[in-house]
């Protein structure tokens, strides 16, 4: 597991989730990833019709929905090792914005999921 959000480890990452197109609106979507020292970073995450998503832990200006995520659950999320979507449910995660946004991003990675299972 990556220590920070490496731009290399993302940059693996993306190629991956490119191979499974998403299909749904466009949209942004921003985490503030915390680390066991809680210093924050912010992973970007946009969905375009059409494309895989792009990663960017330099930020992203217009993200629509927001969240706040330990590392290791990210990098989970990311990986394919985890379903966010319980936690939200469970009303650990809490977002900030609009929800749709979210939705489409859980979406794309069960969709994820399923092509890798």
């Amino acid at each position: 597991m990556p220590e920070q959000l490496d731009v290399m480890w993302l940059s693996g990452i993306e190629m991956e989730h490119r191979k499974t197109p998403y299909r749904g609106i466009a949209c942004v979507v921003e985490i503030t990833v915390m680390d066991e020292s809680n210093v924050a970073g912010r992973l970007c995450i946009e969905l375009l019709p059409g494309e895989g998503p792009r990663y960017r832990s330099d930020g992203l200006d217009g993200a629509q929905a927001a969240f706040d995520q330990p590392l290791k659950e990210t990098v989970d999320m990311l990986e394919g090792r985890s379903d966010p979507t319980l936690a939200f449910m469970q009303g650990t995660l809490k977002v900030r914005g609009a929800t749709r946004p979210l939705y489409e991003l859980f979406r794309y990675f069960a969709w994820q999921r399923e092509r890798e299972g």
